[in-house]
């Protein structure tokens, strides 16, 4: 049951070999606690994250909500915990799900501010390459067309990607523009 969802963490049954919760309330608690650093982190990541990313983590989410609710059966009438190793592994999970979620939404914010720092340029690279294309040049369209890849990776919250091309575009529409004018 939880070896799908540790596979999808890249998780192995080893390490899901920490004390386990002593009752359903305790397992409860320390999943709830898990659950709400993994929440944080999407709030944090939801804006600036790539939507594809997101996707991939909220479908880990969802599967480990199954899974808890899955072991949060198994407990017996008493709260004792069952005699298995699921609920131990469930918590793991959790935790490498809040792991890989906060890391996520970091990274994120890193690749939004790198962005942010070369916006300005951009938009004035966009300008020159809007104005060759205007003039008839004959890389107006092939520019036109790059910085609308760009916009692309910058709507779908690709910011690396979008850093990326446009620092290899840019000495080349520059360029192309000094001749021009």
């Amino acid at each position: 049951m939880t070896s799908g969802l540790f596979q999808l963490l890249g998780l192995t049954e080893t390490d899901g070999n920490n004390e386990g919760p002593e009752d359903a309330q305790a397992f409860r608690e320390r999943f709830d606690e898990a659950l709400a650093k993994v929440n944080e982190s999407f709030r944090t990541a939801s804006p600036v994250a790539p939507t594809s990313l997101l996707d991939e983590l909220n479908a880990q989410r969802d599967s480990l909500i199954a899974a808890y609710q899955t072991v949060a059966n198994k407990f017996d009438s008493d709260g004792a915990q069952p005699p298995d190793d699921d609920a131990n592994r469930v918590l793991t999970a959790a935790e490498a799900l809040g792991d890989k979620s906060a890391s996520t939404a970091q990274e994120a914010e890193a690749a939004r501010s790198k962005w942010e720092e070369v916006q300005s340029l951009f938009d004035d690279a966009a300008a020159q390459a809007a104005e060759l294309l205007d003039a008839s040049h004959p890389k107006g369209e092939t520019l036109g067309k790059l910085v609308e890849t760009i916009r692309d990776k910058v709507s779908m919250r690709s910011f690396n990607e979008a850093v990326g091309a446009f620092s290899q575009a840019n000495p080349k529409i520059t360029q192309l523009y000094e001749e021009f004018v």
